[in-house]
């Protein structure tokens, strides 16, 4: 569920708390960016960090793997805000979800699924938010 600054506000929320979110947003969209401006003539295993790594990454390292999922659902969060109002959003977060739940569902997912190891991770933490947090 993505609030607007001013909701934010009515809400309780300091400006520091808004101001870092927006930070945090702005990086996600610059990451992305970063991302999607690659040379597509590269390598497709240079190009995408596959569910297989990031699975490895997440048994290893708690904090990575919150690091990696929280990046991804707020680069797709930005992307969902992007679009036009009548498109569907990928997925709807509930209020207060925290990385360390999102990372959990993540690797749930993974696990579940070792048949689509061999996909983008990040495509993959977007399907496993869209079957654990779908909009109603």
């Amino acid at each position: 569920m993505t609030i607007s600054f001013h909701e934010a506000m009515q809400k309780g929320k300091s400006r520091l708390d808004v101001f870092y979110s927006l930070i945090r947003n702005l990086l996600s969209a610059f990451f992305l960016w970063g991302v999607a401006s690659v040379n597509p003539a590269m390598s497709a295993d240079w190009i995408f960090f596959k569910g297989s790594s990031l699975l490895q990454e997440c048994e290893k390292s708690s904090f990575v793997c919150s690091v990696y999922v929280i990046g991804v659902t707020d680069s797709s969060q930005i992307m969902d805000s992007l679009r036009r109002p009548n498109e569907e959003k990928y997925f709807c977060l509930p209020v207060g979800a925290e990385g360390s739940q999102l990372a959990a569902v993540t690797i749930k997912w993974l696990r579940d699924h070792p048949e689509q190891l061999h996909y983008p991770a990040a495509t993959l933490v977007i399907t496993s938010m869209a079957q654990a947090f779908p909009c109603n």
